[in-house]
Parts: structure tokens; sequence; C-alpha cells
């Protein structure tokens, strides 16, 4: 992974991460609500891992935010 792809990945997780807090979800209760693993949630708000879109829009249903709110004003890296 590239610096640049790394640093989209740390801002779509703290993005995430933000939203979370707003709804006053804790990564546990998001990890139930979407159905994923409470440290797959955590190395997506540290932007370690890459989620698919379909993860993205499964996390956005529940945070109640789109999946382009998410990602405004970000590029992928060339």
């Amino acid at each position: 992974m590239t610096e640049a792809e790394s640093a989209f990945l740390t801002e779509v997780g703290a993005r995430i991460c933000a939203r979370r807090q707003q709804v006053g979800l804790t990564q546990a209760d998001l990890a139930r609500l979407s159905g994923l693993d409470r440290a797959y949630v955590n190395r997506l708000e540290r932007g370690l891992n890459a989620p698919t879109i379909l993860v993205l829009a499964r996390l956005g249903k529940i945070l109640e935010i789109t999946v382009s709110e998410l990602t405004a004003g970000l590029s992928w890296p060339e």
C-alpha cells in the first residue's frame, strides 16, 4: 500500500469514527448492528483495512450517512 493510499484509508476511517461518535455508538455497538467483527471496525477506523463499497453502505445505513458523504472531497490517490 502506498503512503497516499494509506492516507486515504486513514481519512475514511476517521470519518467513520467521527460519525459513530456523533450518533453515540461504541465500536462494539457498530460492529453488532452491522454484523461485523469489532476488531475489524477498529481496523477500519484506524485506516488499516480497506472497506468494500458494501461495507461502507452497511455502515452508512447504521450511521445515517451516505457513502458519498463519507468520501466527499476525497480522490483516490494516483
